[in-house]
């Protein structure tokens, strides 16, 4: 299970840090119809997404669902799912999805990783406006995993102070 949350996360994630990687190197030389530096934006990328800047990407994420195949061919599904919190104790914690105006409730179990600002590993590191990434497995609400955007240098990748800090 963990491998395919592992998977499922880092699929999402390269489909929105990869292009914001990609934005933040140094341009390669080539001749432009406007010259001088404009602000990078995903429609270098994915011109649907013209017009979106890397600061203002999360708010854009409306999540995904990644289905796979266990060792035994059964299917299982990983749902991502970003959103800003509302409530957030050591049993559960509410978020109203990107794009949503209804609150979701996911229960905190023994197994739910938390990936946050310090203290890592702690829904305590979770507050109330926080932007949050939950991963869940097939219809449950159990949270897998609670990803706060800013942890491991992915606030680098995303932009300094996207996050509302």
């Amino acid at each position: 299970m963990k491998r395919f949350m592992a998977i499922g996360l880092g699929l999402a994630l390269a489909l929105l840090i990869i292009p914001a990687i990609a934005l933040a190197q140094p341009p390669t030389p080539t001749p432009s119809p406007v010259p001088g530096p404009g602000t990078p934006d995903l429609g270098e990328s994915i011109p649907a997404l013209e017009g979106i800047s890397i600061k203002d990407l999360f708010a854009h994420f409306q999540g995904a669902q990644y289905t796979f195949t266990d060792k035994n061919g059964n299917q299982v599904k990983v749902n991502l799912i970003p959103g800003t919190v509302d409530s957030v104790s050591s049993s559960s914690i509410s978020i109203t999805p990107t794009g949503q105006t209804t609150s979701q409730s996911f229960t905190i179990t023994p197994n739910t990783r938390v990936m946050a600002r310090p203290p890592r590993g702690s829904v305590t590191a979770i507050s109330q406006g926080d932007h949050v990434l939950v991963v869940t497995q097939d219809q449950s609400t159990d949270a897998l995993l609670i990803l706060e955007p800013g942890h491991h240098g992915m606030k680098g990748m995303w932009g300094m102070g996207m996050m509302g800090r």
